[in-house]
């Protein structure tokens, strides 16, 4: 069967014409400045929308990775609420640098934010390479599949947080764009240089985040069929391979240098993963949940992704170019097993959510969208017609496995479902049926002949997601973190000199607020029902619920117990601020006789320290 991809070629150069001398100086001259402006914008739109961000909200990760990045320079850890498994200092590296510098929290935050803005904006020109070199695609074409590609609100939303999503969409292209080049190149020296740099770039991932695991067990999988089937070196394939190892020492070096600075805690992933693979019903809700994320995949992209997949998956079973069925089986090996091994993982917290989680493969989506968009403008009217039929049911299996798995009275966060809450426009509520049609209208776009029209639209849709996710999900997030006058170093007079302890009983968000607000020293903690703060502390932040103070906690485990009600005053400390916003509720207090350093003077030099 031919290639839909190969068809799309063809049809490329005929509309192209016949290539001239001064139609290649013209692109020489404008494509460098063409990607350059491209990479411009996309960088300019992702720091206009981290006005919308100007503080942690997406508790307790993005809190894990500063706190780690302050501990790597020296400075105080702190409980990230994070497990073993999910503790990797990849990312936070890249974060350390700022502390050299800045301790304000609020200015690291924002510095943070602009590394991740800068990273994520190199998915334009690597999605460019990618249509060039993966999909054969015109410079037009390529141009503005990449694009749309890097705009998707699956790649954007998470430039605005300090999360390590942000890293994953140029690191995945780039590693797949390696892999091509390895078993495609047309240089010896090309090939040693990309299969090298393969390695490095995968073994990093396995140093930035959990999913890393999987991607070097697929790397470590393709090094094996390479060699067995004799389509490399072994000298080159081995080099990938053990260059990959060794760069994964990095996570262990730098948590070397951590040391025990860092406290964790949360759910280990193993027993959930071992749940799935040994028990029943643990495999049907692993391959379900999978499911659900395959879905998302494509509702997120208009339906593009689910048509790029089918057509991945139809070209690496075809004969012909196997640097490219390398990188395709590579994309739909990253794309299932990230998928059931997250699903696995997830913890069974009551979050509808957890049914489509489709984070942690947002990444492959630029990658199956580029390939949907030129499988459909290469194809005729009923090849369209046959790819979207083939989407569709796609869509439609795995909408149906979504609604089955869905149960009464699961929790909900938009925060989580960007795509789908703006598609469907329900914050208050997970609707997946809507968007699922929304998505679909999009797709049937793609039967005009003339492609910029839906591109247009798609990229519109897009850009309007981001504001609208923005303005109803994150802003309400952003307002329950502080309220005016609440900071402890910039508003409440806390300074170096004061010694912080916190009851274990107030929220976790608030607590890891002020764990990086107090950058000289760690905030320990203490239990507000069974002990007291010790006798250094000259600070102490409780729960304060005054309606509840004669009631009886029920909850089995006592610290998190949030109803808790802390009164200070007989034991000798003075409550000078209270903090009342929605279910946050809790007091500072100073221990009476201990004097402030309240001026401004002095809080500007405690900061200066």
């Amino acid at each position: 069967m031919t290639s839909l991809l190969d068809s799309q070629t063809r049809e490329a150069a005929v509309e192209a014409g016949p290539t001239t001398r001064p139609s290649l100086n013209k692109w020489r001259i404008f494509l460098p400045l063409l990607l350059l402006l491209g990479f411009a914008a996309h960088l300019a739109w992702r720091i206009w929308l981290i006005r919308y961000v100007p503080t942690v909200v997406a508790h307790a990760d993005e809190d894990r990775y500063l706190l780690s990045a302050r501990a790597l320079t020296g400075g105080p850890g702190g409980f990230g609420n994070d497990t073993v498994a999910f503790r990797r200092l990849g990312y936070p590296i890249l974060l350390a640098p700022i502390y050299w510098y800045v301790q304000d929290p609020f200015k690291v935050y924002h510095y943070a934010q602009l590394i991740g803005a800068v990273i994520s904006a190199f998915t334009f020109p690597l999605a460019y390479l990618f249509a060039r070199r993966l999909l054969a695609t015109g410079r037009a074409l390529s141009l503005a599949m990449a694009f749309v590609g890097a705009a998707l609100p699956a790649v954007v939303y998470y430039s605005e947080f300090t999360l390590t999503d942000v890293l994953f969409a140029p690191l995945g292209l780039a590693w797949l764009l390696l892999i091509h080049g390895w078993l495609g190149g047309r240089t010896n020296v090309g090939r040693v240089t990309a299969a090298v740099f393969a390695g490095i770039v995968v073994g990093y991932a396995y140093v930035v985040h959990v999913r890393g695991i999987i991607m070097l067990a697929i790397h470590l999988g393709l090094v094996a069929v390479v060699l067995l089937s004799k389509r490399s070196r072994y000298a080159l394939g081995i080099a990938s391979a053990v260059t990959a190892l060794l760069v994964t020492r990095l996570d262990w070096l730098l948590k070397t240098v951590v040391g025990s600075s860092l406290e964790h805690g949360g759910v280990e992933p193993d027993s959930k993963m071992l749940e799935a693979v040994t028990d029943a019903l643990g495999f049907v809700r692993m391959v379900t949940d999978a499911t659900g994320q395959i879905w998302y995949l494509g509702v997120a992209t208009g339906g593009l992704a689910l048509v790029g997949v089918v057509v991945g998956y139809r070209a690496m079973r075809e004969p012909g170019d196997f640097a490219r069925r390398a990188v395709f089986g590579t994309a739909l090996a990253s794309t299932v097993l990230i998928a059931l091994a997250s699903a696995a993982a997830l913890p069974p917290d009551g979050r509808v959510s957890n049914h489509v989680y489709f984070r942690y493969i947002a990444w492959l989506a630029p990658i199956w969208l580029m390939v949907g968009i030129a499988a459909l403008v290469g194809a005729e009217q009923r090849a369209k017609l046959r790819l979207m039929r083939d989407a569709g049911v796609v869509l439609a299996v795995t909408m149906f496995v979504v609604l089955a798995r869905m149960a009464v009275g699961e929790w909900f966060s938009p925060f989580d479902t960007p795509e789908v809450s703006f598609l469907a426009n329900a914050w208050e509520a997970f609707r997946p049926f809507k968007a699922a049609l929304l998505a679909m209208a999009m797709l049937a776009l793609w039967l005009l002949r003339r492609w910029f029209i839906p591109m247009g639209v798609a990229a519109i849709v897009w850009t309007v997601a981001m504001v609208s996710v923005n303005v109803n999900s994150i802003q309400p997030m952003v307002a329950l973190e502080y309220v005016p006058g609440s900071r402890l170093v910039h508003d409440l007079g806390v300074t170096s000199d004061d010694v912080v302890q916190s009851a274990v009983q107030v929220d976790l968000g608030s607590r890891l607020n002020h764990q990086r607000e107090v950058t000289w020293s760690p905030v320990t903690e203490f239990d507000a029902l069974t002990g007291q703060p010790g006798p250094s502390a000259t600070v102490v932040i409780a729960p304060w619920y005054p309606e509840k103070a004669n009631e009886v906690c029920e909850e089995e485990e006592t610290k998190d117990c949030h109803s808790v009600h802390w009164d200070g005053t007989a034991l000798g400390w003075t409550r000078v601020y209270t903090y009342e916003n929605k279910d946050r509720q809790w007091a500072l207090w100073r221990r009476t006789g201990v004097t402030p350093m309240s001026s401004r003077a002095d809080v500007k030099a405690t900061q200066a320290r």
